[in-house]
């Protein structure tokens, strides 16, 4: 679901746990921004969903632990959703630095028509 887009210009992005596989951002400039950001919102969705089969912790109350990625304070279920989505986002950037490997190593019309069809592709998910 898009939202409006705040005035100072930030990505913003949700999962809903209670309805699995919903997402809501403000729809970027870019599809890797778009593909980043639903990579990294789908990653809370699973968990999400986990955590409501199993108890992978001991809730501790209102203890708060600093957030790495620079989000405040969180509960330590926000920290093991925050650090399984930021993980999936590193591998998101070494699987795309590797597909980008493997296409500088094509040959130069391959490379240009691998080109033309994401250009196509990304004109197609702009609104």
């Amino acid at each position: 679901m898009p939202l409006a887009a705040p005035p100072d210009g930030r990505e913003v992005s949700a999962a809903a746990r209670a309805s699995f596989g919903a997402v809501a951002m403000v729809l970027p400039d870019d599809p890797v921004t778009l593909a980043r950001l639903l990579v990294h919102e789908f990653q809370h969705v699973k968990l999400g969903a986990i955590l409501d089969l199993y108890d992978l912790h001991v809730p501790d109350g209102d203890r708060l632990f600093p957030a790495p990625w620079g989000e405040g304070k969180l509960h330590f279920e926000g920290l093991l959703r925050g650090a399984y989505a930021q993980l999936a986002v590193a591998e998101f950037w070494r699987a795309r630095q590797a597909v980008r490997a493997a296409l500088l190593a094509q040959p130069c019309t391959a490379r240009r028509a691998d080109r033309k069809r994401f250009a196509d592709v990304s004109r197609g998910l702009r609104p």
